[in-house]
């Protein structure tokens, strides 16, 4: 499903330097919305690393999803609130 409008990641560069994620690691995105931190985090684990997104609007999981569909590492998406965390055993 493609978003009806468009979006530019809020300080992605500056986030991406402070997370410095990097092959083969896992990350857990509590809030992905349409993918934009998510996409330049996925180009850096590629291959065998792992991704887990959540977010409470149903769309935007599959707005995300579409988006990174490209990146061949392991993906999970959740729909679910960020406050149910500790109740989804991941």
């Amino acid at each position: 499903m493609k978003p009806k409008f468009s979006h530019k990641p809020v300080l992605l560069e500056e986030v991406i330097s402070l997370l410095n994620p990097s092959s083969g690691e896992s990350i857990l995105d509590v809030t992905v919305g349409l993918g934009g931190h998510a996409e330049k985090m996925l180009k850096a684990i590629e291959g065998n690393g792992t991704f887990t997104a959540l977010d409470a609007d149903k769309a935007n999981l599959e707005a995300s999803n579409d988006r990174l569909s490209q990146y061949s590492c392991k993906k999970d998406y959740i729909h679910s609130n960020f406050i149910n965390l500790s109740s989804l055993n991941l």
